[in-house]
């Protein structure tokens, strides 16, 4: 059995017990007719219904079950583009059952969806869907019917427990497709231990998609078969089991009808205001729950600020924490951001102890559980969320950095280091901060870098210098960024020139990079001594071609003589005995010569080519097309 979110004052008795469930009726005013002639209506109804089903079963004869659509209903303009996107939706729900997420089918049914509804709702406004065991209507008009208990979208809603859903003519794209994505999970999933439907849509917070539910619950055994029914055709099955009658023993405790009296008063017509009607369903919506527990704390603390009421700040805290942790478990930002503002009011009840109730609003676990709530695309920090941080009195600090070493999702992480950067420069000595960050794991230390630098540049400049030689790749990875944005010319060339030291290939490629843009000629002799030490052990083509172009270019006129003589020793001996290290050396000569001037490089070169290894044969051509093509002995 489920717990809805919301509950009805007075459901009817069908809805509440184990007796059979028959679908509401329309007052006899709506339709015009007496009692009398109800049966022999509902008996029209159905038997168009039965017809419409079966020609659209002959007309889907080919189409797979699970993606076959309900039978065409509505009356009025406004109830057939309702049914066509509810019939829309139910089908895209389903075809989940038959297909992969990332089949263009799936596709198909999910542009049908979004386009189909969003002419309705611009067309004819609020879509306010009143939910019966087989069918759904708007405005007293029957919109959706499906008698299949497997494949009714309205039974599964209310089986849950809805009995009403809003849906505005605003609501975004996501939450439609938030809503469809929970109504398949109940198509495919029924067998596991998933929430309900109620339990799913109270979870999903919906801005403009309303809710009022009662308590619902669900059979052990949801789709009980007779005896010999697979031998029973399945058009002629799905019709039997729509007119069938369910008898469910419904749990002990669960709300049964009143009992029969033995005095009977005749019922009297009462009319309701309307703005009374209004305010009694928004009661039951599913977006007042929150705002309703933060007024009961409002309310409960301003009892406690009466001198004349015996209740004390003791007996309120432990409702301000429930209804912390049921806004924080819910991802309610905005009603927890109130729910601080409130309490933060009335610190001056005991400040101490109101204090220590409002950092649990800002702990580890409670970011933790923020940060999940606020969108995986979201490029910036809500601003509500700094508005409760800075009413809180806390380390936010230790507590956002707690948080980087516990959280690996790359969501709350990036959302993290945005709000690092952003108290990191209210702090008057971030010293703690770089203390933390040199102890900590590289993953950590990459991050808590990043924000600080953008923050403090000027301050993490020196931090960086000193994890130059850090062993972690990303942490190296990103010192180089922060070189990268750091004014300091000459500090920042005698770091680079130490990470040429660096055991990884994508370390000494990256500093090559930045010496072919910003370095000096003093950089041509380091480079020029790192080449040889490493030629030996091997240097790829992508380092090669990095170092080569450093040389040429912090200094051409010494280059260029190094280089040639890379490719043609001196000696006889070191020209015919290929030397250790000396194809690598010869492909840096080759990448630093290519737009160097001189013809006497073109015969080096071609003289090269005659007596190297292929992979270095390949360099010699590339380079020699490179040449003709660029013109660069062209006088």
């Amino acid at each position: 059995m489920s717990e809805a979110s919301d509950t009805e004052t007075n459901p009817p008795d069908s809805e509440k017990s184990g007796a059979p469930v028959e679908p509401e009726t329309v007052p006899d005013e709506a339709v015009g007719v007496d009692l009398e002639g109800e049966s022999g209506l509902e008996a029209d109804v159905d038997g168009d219904l039965d017809e419409e089903s079966k020609d659209a079963e002959d007309g889907q004869e080919d189409v797979p079950e699970e993606i076959r659509y309900e039978a065409a209903v509505g009356a009025s303009t406004e109830g057939i583009a309702t049914n066509n996107a509810l019939r829309a939706l139910s089908r895209a729900a389903r075809s989940f059952l038959l297909y992969e997420p990332r089949n263009q089918a799936i596709r198909n049914f999910l542009a049908e969806y979004r386009e189909s509804m969003s002419a309705t709702l611009a067309a004819h406004g609020p879509m306010e869907l009143n939910i019966r065991p087989f069918e759904m209507t708007r405005a007293g008009e029957i919109v959706y019917v499906e008698r299949d208990r497997e494949r009714s979208l309205a039974f599964r809603l209310f089986r849950d427990g809805v009995r009403r859903i809003n849906i505005q003519p605003d609501v975004a794209w996501e939450e439609l497709l938030r809503l469809l994505e929970i109504l398949s999970i109940r198509y495919t999933g029924i067998r596991q231990s998933e929430d309900d439907i109620v339990t799913l849509l109270w979870k999903a917070g919906f801005k403009h998609i309303g809710i009022a539910a009662v308590e619902g619950f669900v059979p052990e055994e949801e789709h009980p078969e007779t005896v010999g029914s697979e031998l029973i055709p399945a058009s002629k099955r799905r019709r039997k089991r729509s007119k069938s009658v369910v008898n469910i023993e419904a749990p002990v405790d669960f709300d049964t009808p009143l009992p029969v009296f033995e005095g009977t008063k005749t019922p009297e017509w009462v009319e309701v205001p309307a703005e009374r009607l209004q305010a009694i369903v928004s009661e039951v919506s599913s977006h007042h729950l929150p705002v309703t527990a933060v007024n009961l704390v409002r309310r409960l603390l301003m009892v406690v600020a009466d001198l004349t009421d015996p209740t004390s700040i003791d007996d309120v805290l432990p409702i301000i924490g429930e209804v912390r942790d049921f806004l924080l478990s819910e991802g309610q930002l905005e009603h927890l951001t109130e729910l601080v503002r409130v309490v933060e009011a009335c610190r001056s009840l005991d400040e101490e102890r109101i204090d220590a109730e409002l950092s649990r609003c800002s702990d580890t676990r409670a970011l933790r559980r923020i940060l999940k709530s606020v969108g995986k695309a979201s490029e910036t920090v809500p601003p509500e969320l700094l508005e409760l941080l800075q009413m809180i009195p806390s380390d936010h600090l230790n507590h956002l950095m707690d948080l980087l070493v516990e959280e690996r999702a790359s969501a709350p992480r990036r959302l993290t280091r945005m709000l690092i950067e952003h108290f990191v420069r209210e702090t008057w000595d971030p010293s703690s901060v770089f203390e933390r960050m040199h102890r900590e794991e590289s993953g950590v230390v990459v991050d808590i870098l990043r924000a600080t630098s953008r923050a403090l540049p000027d301050r993490v400049f020196g931090e960086a210098v000193m994890l130059a030689e850090h062993k972690a790749l990303d942490v190296q990875m990103e010192v180089l960024w922060v070189m990268g944005r750091a004014d300091d010319e000459k500090m920042v060339e005698s770091t680079l020139l130490q990470m040429l030291g660096s055991e990884y290939t994508e370390v000494r490629v990256r500093v090559l990079d930045f010496l072919t843009d910003f370095g000096t000629q003093q950089v041509f002799g380091p480079v020029q001594d790192m080449v040889k030490s490493r030629a030996i052990r091997g240097l790829s083509d992508r380092e090669s071609q990095a170092a080569g172009t450093v040389m040429a270019t912090v200094d051409p006129e010494k280059a260029k003589p190094v280089l040639m003589e890379w490719i043609r020793p001196p000696g006889m001996f070191k020209r015919w005995v290929e030397m250790p290290g000396a194809r690598s050396l010869q492909r840096t000569a080759l990448y630093g010569l290519s737009d160097l001037p001189g013809k006497e490089i073109d015969k080096v070169i071609r003289w090269l080519s005659e007596r190297c290894a292929e992979d270095v044969y390949k360099v010699c051509m590339r380079t020699l097309v490179h040449r003709r093509k660029v013109g660069i002995n062209n006088e």
